[in-house]
């Protein structure tokens, strides 16, 4: 039986991820190009903020926030409904909820504006929508393609904000590097970080929202996220037997973390500090077995960084960190 997602009341930062069916490497430049247009509009339509993504040939990572807003009125859904379907669906359904008000059909009015508002504000139906408007998309673009394109439920943590987000943010914009596709994440095109460098204002945007939005000056929030993309002991990790993962994980800098492949990123169920994993495991306790009664276990993934405490709630004994090829 399926567990209940974790989720968080009132707003919240998650990483998303999804792979492609068996692992297969089915996404090729236009392909990413188009999910990243699509994963935009979709956000836009849901309210959710995307703070950074990275699109490879067999998965996805996304990182986004759920903002704290009340329930969008009704200009407000017309204006969703523009970016997802276009104006001409917008202004058809205006017209149409015009007409159920002159025929005084109130609850066909109510009913149609509550179901849309359902498919808002959570990631469940914003990953729902992404993957299938986009299989849709994939199959109208590849002849012959037959069956699923993705694989099984997408996996969500959720975030901490503040120093823990930046670094789940790195984690995703280095992907690319881990993967050896490039020795400079500012060189992938469909991620986040990528994108903001080469000029994507929508994408800077996104990686100012890591900082909270304090500031709008993008250059200076770029600058101190590429001192953790860039920081020193962010080279290659030391050899070491990959079914076990680094020994000496726990002394490893964050930098140099960031370039190992890390299960708790994606499996870890939340990532922070250790008061934020004990208040997850306190208030989502239908999330754990019956036998454990402490608090959250979270697993130091290594040493305090500039202020940044990585800890995940779920122990992942089965490599837990690995590193790249």
């Amino acid at each position: 039986m399926r567990r209940k997602r974790v989720k968080v009341e009132g707003g919240g930062y998650y990483h998303l991820m999804s792979r492609c069916a068996l692992k297969q490497f089915l996404l090729g430049e236009d392909d990413k190009r188009a999910f990243v247009s699509m994963l935009h509009r979709i956000a836009a339509f849901s309210g959710i903020e995307v703070l950074t993504y990275c699109v490879m040939s067999n998965h996805f990572h996304v990182l986004v926030h759920v903002p704290r807003s009340e329930a969008p009125d009704e200009e407000e859904l017309l204006t969703r409904v523009a970016f997802l379907y276009g104006h001409e669906r917008s202004n058809d359904m205006r017209q149409r909820w015009h007409g159920y008000r002159n025929a005084k059909l109130d609850a066909a009015l109510i009913k149609e504006q509550s179901q849309l508002r359902k498919r808002m504000g959570d990631i469940s139906p914003f990953m729902q929508i992404l993957k299938q408007r986009f299989t849709i998309w994939y199959r109208a673009h590849h002849e012959g393609h037959e069956g699923t394109l993705w694989q099984g439920r997408f996996s969500s943590t959720l975030v901490e904000g503040g120093g823990s987000l930046a670094a789940v943010a790195a984690y995703i914009d280095l992907n690319p590097v881990r993967a050896g596709l490039v020795a400079d994440p500012k060189d992938y095109r469909f991620s986040g970080f990528g994108a903001a460098t080469s000029g994507d204002k929508q994408a800077s945007q996104g990686l100012t929202g890591i900082y909270g939005n304090t500031t709008n000056d993008t250059a200076k929030v770029m600058a101190v996220y590429r001192g953790l993309l860039y920081a020193k002991g962010g080279g290659a990790p030391p050899p070491s037997d990959k079914r076990k993962g680094p020994s000496n994980r726990r002394t490893m800098p964050l930098p140099m973390l960031l370039r190992c492949r890390i299960r708790a990123m994606t499996s870890g169920l939340a990532i922070g500090s250790q008061a934020f994993t004990d208040s997850i495991f306190s208030t989502h306790r239908y999330a754990f077995s019956e036998q454990r009664r402490n608090a959250a276990r979270g697993k130091r993934l290594c040493p305090a960084w500039d202020g940044i405490q990585l800890c995940s709630v779920r122990h992942l004994r089965k490599n837990p960190i690995t590193h790249s090829p």
